[in-house]
């Protein structure tokens, strides 16, 4: 089965690393992660964590922005399985092979329940 089978083409995308922004976004989404895209170049950096924004919005920590890892949308999802071990996320970033660009993304309980699907 491949990546794009089960991958968010609509995934909530965090914009800016301004404080208001990022307190809109965690009140708005309950998500554990949020890619970091920036608009311009269409790119995305990096992944912020619920957690750390809110620990920074508090002043407890500062603001970390994690290494993306991704997988191409006609990877298999077998391929795929393993680059989680690497991803400090429950996350990979879906992108185009033919241009490189982020479209989406596939969670850890994304892959869970596609391989439970086919099991059945």
């Amino acid at each position: 089965m491949p990546v794009s089978a089960i991958a968010n083409y609509k995934p909530v995308v965090a914009h800016s690393l301004e404080k208001e922004e990022l307190k809109k976004l965690t009140v708005s989404c309950p998500y554990t992660y949020f890619p970091l895209m920036v608009i311009e170049k269409d790119k995305v950096i990096g992944i912020l964590s619920r957690k750390n924004i809110i620990n920074y919005l508090n002043g407890k920590e500062d603001l970390k922005v994690l290494s993306p890892v991704f997988c191409y949308e006609d990877e298999t999802l077998r391929d795929v399985g393993k680059r989680f071990v690497e991803s400090p996320t429950t996350l990979l970033l879906v992108k185009r092979r033919f241009d490189d660009k982020f479209v989406g993304l596939i969670t850890l309980y994304n892959l869970i329940r596609a391989q439970i699907s086919v099991e059945d």
